[in-house]
């Protein structure tokens, strides 16, 4: 069978006949892939290093969202104290999680080189330059297999096994944590009765990735959106109503264990997305846009309702 949502991917669907009850088990393993992104930044990763006090003393000036980590790294570098290394951040021009990390290395560089001829120095990379070295968004590979149990109510999600597989370029930097919160990111707002999650940080020849704004869970919930939208072709249910059918309640607790009944919390997305059904009148929308389109061959419209958890 043709799958609109991948136009290179083909798909089999087995059929288990029970009373009452029809299985839809995606049979064979199914990949979605996430591409990169660059931050962009308006400023690209720049540092003034200035020696104070003959070389004892460096006070740095740096575009960056980890003063921290970047002084560590310049301490490290030039054999100097942290104690004796000032990191100054006043604005960066843009960040993203792009200067979380990266910009160690060209910090680090300024410095020794400042140390070196005791004289203040001023790195800034072309642009062509920083987007060849200083990493983007992770780009994601998903592996997946899942099925759903169709019943007199609607379809309900059985299971998906899923893996994920994260480029993470020649060095580690935040791979880890960024696949990590991908795995947890990775059912949704859905109840799997039955998930298994497995995430892999793969070693590339391109420069280390690193963090970019969600941090993993983009990439995570994108997979799982996937899979709820393949899903609801081959049950061949509007996806609105095979999403909402299978929302998590307050009963329930998400497969990293959260318990989601917690006095000092609320589940609320069911009913957010109930009350946007509503205000959006979403099926007259699609109406409307189905019209539209069949009156015309050049400009298409479309309408869209998606969730996520919060972070």
């Amino acid at each position: 069978m043709y799958n609109p949502i991948h136009p290179f991917i083909y798909f089999e669907i087995l059929t288990f006949h029970f009373p009452l009850l029809l299985w839809i088990h995606l049979s064979r393993i199914f990949y979605f892939d996430i591409i990169t992104k660059e931050h962009f930044y308006l400023e690209t990763m720049s540092t003034l290093v200035v020696p104070t006090e003959g070389d004892t003393n460096l006070t740095v000036f740096a575009s960056t969202q980890a003063a921290s980590h970047t002084q560590e790294y310049i301490a490290s570098a030039t054999g100097t104290p942290m104690s004796k290394v000032v990191v100054r951040m006043k604005r960066m021009g843009g960040g993203f999680g792009g200067k979380e990390t990266r910009n160690c290395f060209v910090s680090a560089a300024a410095a020794v080189a400042a140390k070196a001829i005791n004289r203040p120095v001023l790195l800034t990379l072309p642009r062509d330059v920083d987007m060849l070295t200083t990493g983007h968004r992770h780009c994601f590979l998903s592996k997946y297999h899942a099925s759903a149990r169709m019943t007199e109510d609607g379809a309900k999600l059985e299971s998906m096994k899923i893996d994920l597989y994260a480029n993470g370029g020649w060095g580690v930097d935040l791979s880890g944590p960024i696949v990590g919160r991908a795995c947890l990111h990775v059912d949704g707002v859905y109840n799997f009765p039955n998930i298994q999650v497995e995430g892999v940080a793969c070693k590339t020849a391109q420069a280390p990735h690193t963090a970019f704004r969600g941090f993993g869970g983009p990439q995570g919930i994108a997979a799982c959106e996937h899979v709820m939208d393949h899903l609801a072709v081959a049950c061949k249910i509007p996806k609105e109503a095979f999403r909402r059918y299978n929302m998590y309640d307050e009963s329930n607790t998400t497969h990293f264990g959260m318990n989601l009944s917690q006095s000092s919390r609320k589940w609320h997305v069911p009913s957010i997305w109930d009350r946007m059904m509503s205000e959006l009148n979403l099926s007259q929308r699609r109406q409307d846009i189905d019209e539209f389109n069949a009156k015309n061959k050049w400009v298409k419209r479309g309408a869209a309702l998606t969730v996520r958890t919060p972070d």
